[in-house]
């Protein structure tokens, strides 16, 4: 089983015009994201001195006044980051002005170097092996009952939210799929309004009353592979 406390990778095929010299570069797998809540919660259990109110509102001012300093066109430099600001587009002449319609102002971020030697240094790798790809359902959203993972309402509009969601809406054995509690049959939804990895919008087909389960199925190169809801969805 692989470890929570190393970098994942695995071995794939190099197709790039580098590939007599390395026929297999590594793809690095990460397990989750931890967001700036996750971060502030850690930093709160290292340090009881501090309330994560009080790490929160930090926060909440270094990025304003890193903002503000970018803003003026001032180089920031942290121990973590050097950021500085760009403008990208064409002008015309040397008498020419910024035209927010060609122009744009880029932030520009790097990791300080000694930062990144830090972590290589305290870095730990494992190679797994890749599952094969498959679809990832993460949440559906009811758009009539505004819930998520509890009721979806027959003849409306659903979103489902994942990855690796994208599939041929024509293909009837592609898309998404209800499964009555305790049956083995499928009900598929026909009508699609947006597709992407992302996310699907689509109608709930007009379902008796009761739980379902929910899947998702796609081709890969012709293989069709599908995910689960994790939760079972009550359709009214």
């Amino acid at each position: 089983m692989a470890s929570d406390k190393s970098i994942r990778f695995s071995l794939k095929e190099n197709k790039l015009i580098t590939r007599d010299k390395a026929p297999f570069t590594a793809r690095v797998h990460g397990y989750k994201t931890t967001g700036q809540d996750q971060i502030i919660d850690k930093m709160a259990g290292m340090n009881a001195s501090i309330s994560r109110q009080e790490l929160l509102a930090v926060f909440d001012l270094f990025k304003q006044v890193v903002r503000d300093e970018l803003a003026l066109g001032n180089r920031v430099s942290t121990d973590l980051f050097n950021a500085r600001v760009s403008i990208r587009g064409a002008f015309e002449s040397a008498e020419d002005e910024y035209d927010a319609g060609r122009n744009t102002v880029k932030v520009r971020l790097a990791p300080v170097p000694a930062f990144a030697r830090e972590v290589e240094a305290a870095a730990r790798v494992e190679k797994v092996r890749v599952p094969k790809a498959k679809p990832e359902l993460d949440s559906v959203y009811d758009y009539a009952t505004v819930s998520k993972n509890a009721v979806l309402t027959a003849g409306n509009v659903a979103e489902i939210t994942g990855g690796d969601l994208d599939c041929d809406a024509d293909d009837p054995n592609q898309g998404v799929f209800f499964v009555p509690e305790g049956s083995t049959a499928r009900v598929r939804a026909d009508v699609y309004h947006k597709r992407s990895n992302r996310r699907i919008v689509f109608q709930v087909p007009n379902l008796e009353a009761g739980a379902y389960g929910l899947v998702l199925r796609r081709s890969y190169g012709g293989t069709v592979r599908e995910g689960e809801l994790e939760a079972t969805v009550s359709v009214n």
